[in-house]
């Protein structure tokens, strides 16, 4: 079974699919191989560069993802540049991890899903969701933004779809809260625990 986790900036995608890995699900996160791609010397890391320009470089030479996100968030046309740039690669090495894992359970975490054409892939989407001021305090906390870089950052999502999920798990609560949620769909969907 493939379920994909969508869903809003700060919304808690990378924490509801650690409960799903408690009920042994593998997981592929978006962001990881986002993260891993785009380390120093890989291609990609070459090309955000002659793109950006060393001005998205910390002081030892990474890609510093608040510089690069202050950049793409300051126009439609820069952030349409980097989804260009990234999905079809992100994309790419998402399918090959499916592949290597058919023998598993997959919780798959792709803030970007719609349009992506893994949608098709998934057995089941859930869509994670919190309040915009729950999101808002957590942006401010893991990332050292003001509100209005925080709220800059959430208005810069378009809204998902109703289309396109199955489920919608609202993480504005506890631990306890969350992982009812993530049993009460599991055993909808026939994974009875």
């Amino acid at each position: 079974m493939i379920i994909a986790l969508t869903g809003y900036i700060a919304a808690g995608k990378t924490y509801v699919s650690a409960i799903f890995q408690e009920f042994g699900f593998k997981a592929i996160s978006a962001d990881v191989i986002y993260s891993e791609l785009s380390e120093k010397g890989k291609p990609l890391y070459w090309s955000l560069v002659e793109i950006w320009g060393k001005a998205i470089l910390s002081e030892d030479g990474d890609i510093d993802r608040k510089k690069l996100a202050d950049l793409v968030m300051s126009s439609k046309e820069n952030l349409d540049k980097l989804n260009s740039l990234t999905h079809p690669k992100i994309i790419r090495e998402i399918e090959s991890r499916i592949k290597s894992f058919s023998d598993c359970d997959i919780i798959l975490e792709a803030p970007l899903l719609e349009g992506s054409g893994l949608e098709s892939q998934a057995d089941l989407i859930c869509l994670v969701d919190a309040d915009v001021e729950v999101r808002k305090n957590r942006l401010k906390r893991r990332g050292c933004f003001s509100d209005e870089e925080a709220m800059t950052r959430i208005k810069a999502q378009k809204k998902i779809s109703s289309s396109l999920y199955d489920e919608v798990i609202l993480n504005n609560g506890s631990y306890d809260d969350l992982r009812s949620q993530i049993l009460r769909i599991l055993n909808k969907h026939g994974r009875n625990l």
